[in-house]
């Protein structure tokens, strides 16, 4: 269990990596001054035990068990554990004694069409050592395509971009970040998302930064839509300068 290796001077902060399917976790961090010709001794380093659980299962609205769901974990501490849920919909995760948030991961089908069920909002639970704790989930399926295109204020559409657009709950209460799916933007700007059949969403769309397009804002779809359009606004102004120094300008430098 012992380690030792060659560094140059200088101040380090030292970490240690440890596989979470080995039932530890790593120490916080700690700064490592190492001087010229001089040795720093960490001393023992106490591997922290996992010794918590959390588990539960993952079924669909109508009570179908959810297999290859990936589900995780993170604590206060920005520590995260993740897993799959088995064939019967059941996981479970060796973790830290404390305050964790859980919450899942819908997979995507191998045949690129959009995600059949809606992601849901994280769970907060808190466990001691050498207790268990359940954190099961309702995942809700969807039941309609909106077909949708991102398209400028003039209606045309906007292509070339290879993007993704997302839906999330309408309503105020829900939050910002209520996201439930998302679906791939083709290079001709066209979409299929997946909703459930009742309930208003916003439609936006996450654009690269090096896009030449800003969205102008996200679309309400309400349950009789089929069809929705985002609008993006084209970067058509220029900022442009030179830079100088001493009078003289600077030019052939990053």
């Amino acid at each position: 269990g012992s380690f030792s290796f060659t560094l140059e001077p200088g101040r380090y902060e030292l970490k240690v990596f440890v596989g979470s399917s080995l039932g530890y976790a790593a120490p916080k961090p700690r700064v490592a001054t190492v001087t010229a010709g001089g040795t720093y001794d960490a001393g023992d380093i106490a591997l922290l035990q996992m010794s918590a659980t959390i588990t539960g299962t993952l079924l669909d609205d109508e009570g179908n068990a959810l297999s290859g769901f990936y589900v995780y974990a993170v604590n206060p501490d920005g520590d995260m554990i993740a897993t799959l849920t088995g064939a019967n919909g059941v996981y479970r995760m060796s973790v830290l004694p404390g305050n964790w948030e859980v919450a899942y991961e819908t997979p995507l089908p191998f045949n690129g069409r959009p995600s059949p069920y809606l992601g849901g909002s994280p769970k907060s639970t808190s466990v001691s050592g050498g207790q268990s704790t359940q954190v099961s989930f309702i995942v809700e399926k969807t039941t309609r395509t909106v077909e949708g295109t991102l398209v400028t204020a003039d209606d045309k559409l906007v292509t070339g971009l290879r993007t993704w657009v997302y839906a999330r709950r309408a309503s105020e209460s829900a939050g910002a970040y209520s996201f439930v799916t998302e679906a791939y933007v083709d290079g001709l700007g066209r979409f299929e998302i997946m909703l459930p059949k009742v309930g208003e969403f916003r439609v936006g769309t996450w654009l690269p930064d090096t896009a030449d397009y800003s969205m102008v804002s996200e679309t309400i779809v309400g349950p009789s839509d089929t069809k929705a359009a985002v609008v993006l606004r084209p970067h058509d102004a220029l900022v442009s300068g030179v830079f100088t120094l001493d009078g003289q300008l600077i030019s052939g430098r990053d």
